[in-house]
């Protein structure tokens, strides 16, 4: 208070009393973020520098931030995310950020229905920036699992769907454990080289100018290559026909009104055209993430190899997407960093 006295005198030696040094401000402000302060997080930071990553990066420049974790390699290098339809650009960098955690930088984007890569994405992104100017972004999900070894799709209730059903997130990762397993083994029996021979890669080739599949996919492709469905595919040309008389039958309901409900939700109202669906590798481990609200559709899960739904309580229904794409990530992240110290 002003004009207040203080009580005591100074000492000889010019102290000040120990009354004023027990009221005086005590700086509680963190540490941790100088350098010299915390090792751990001085070693991060040098791992960042080394490694070119990290910090705000520019859509001009990605590609030099991706892929540059090597010694060791990255946990998730195997692994890529396949959101579908998501409705909200944050969820789209929530979750770009939460693979960048993780050592996952594939993040593929199917018929988002807004901008991937707006302000609100990379704001949320926090550091993983790269991720989502380099995310790939399909029109389908057959597209988006064209060269893919297995896919695991996260839906809430799982009764009555054709894809194998894990129990739970230990029994999932136990069942696929990854990508990388497959193809050291699949090398090393048959020396096949999946980036350049098109005649002996098991997965379908893409157009090196178009990005475009070679073969033209119909629905139900993926689901009759890995399960053998009679009826999907037996015709794939008349399929397909019917498919593009069906697209069109539905975009001229569309254009007659704009309360046209499709597949059960709105169409969506931001177009974005597909991009970087080239050069992301061959016989990785997908992991789906439906839409904010309806998920997956049964073709969808349908189209996968096995279907899991992550434990929850009664309280709530399901977890948001990005909680759930967070907590998927983390468990298989730890399940390859325990097998490595070990």
């Amino acid at each position: 208070r002003r004009g207040a006295r203080v009580e005591g005198s100074t000492s000889g030696s010019g102290d000040p009393p120990p009354s004023v040094v027990a009221d005086a401000p005590r700086d509680d402000k963190p540490r941790h973020n100088r350098r010299g302060d915390n090792a751990s997080r001085d070693r991060f930071a040098d791992t960042l520098r080394e490694s070119h990553s990290g910090g705000r990066i520019s859509k001009r420049d990605f590609k030099s931030h991706l892929g540059k974790l090597s010694d060791p390699p990255a946990a998730l290098k195997d692994v890529t995310v396949v959101l579908v339809g998501t409705k909200k650009a944050g969820n789209v960098g929530a979750i770009a950020r939460a693979c960048g955690s993780f050592e996952c930088e594939d993040l593929r984007v199917v018929s988002p229905r807004c901008d991937p890569k707006t302000r609100a994405s990379l704001s949320a992104a926090k550091g993983a920036q790269h991720i989502v100017h380099g995310a790939g972004v399909y029109d389908t999900l057959e597209d988006a699992l064209l060269d893919v070894d297995k896919a695991v799709a996260f839906h809430v209730w799982c009764d009555g769907l054709e894809p194998e059903r894990a129990r739970d997130v230990d029994a999932l990762i136990k069942t696929f454990p990854g990508g990388r397993g497959f193809l050291s083994r699949a090398k090393k029996d048959n020396e096949v080289n999946f980036e350049t021979d098109e005649e002996t890669s098991p997965y379908p080739r893409r157009d090196k100018h178009t990005q475009n599949p070679v073969v033209p996919l119909f629905v139900g492709a993926r689901r009759a290559r890995i399960r053998g469905v009679s009826g999907v595919g037996e015709d794939a040309n008349e399929t397909r026909e019917d498919e593009a008389d069906k697209k069109k039958n539905d975009e001229a309901k569309n254009d007659e009104t704009s309360d046209v409900v499709v597949h059960g939700w709105r169409r969506r109202s931001h177009v974005t055209e597909p991009a970087n669906r080239a050069g992301r590798g061959s016989g990785k481990l997908a992991l789906v993430f439906g839409r904010e609200v309806e998920g997956l559709t049964d073709d969808e899960v349908n189209a996968c190899d096995a279907v899991c739904a992550i434990p929850t309580g009664r309280l709530i229904e399901s977890l948001s997407v990005s909680h759930a794409a967070v907590i998927i990530l983390s468990q298989y992240y730890q399940s390859r960093r325990g097998g490595e110290e070990e």
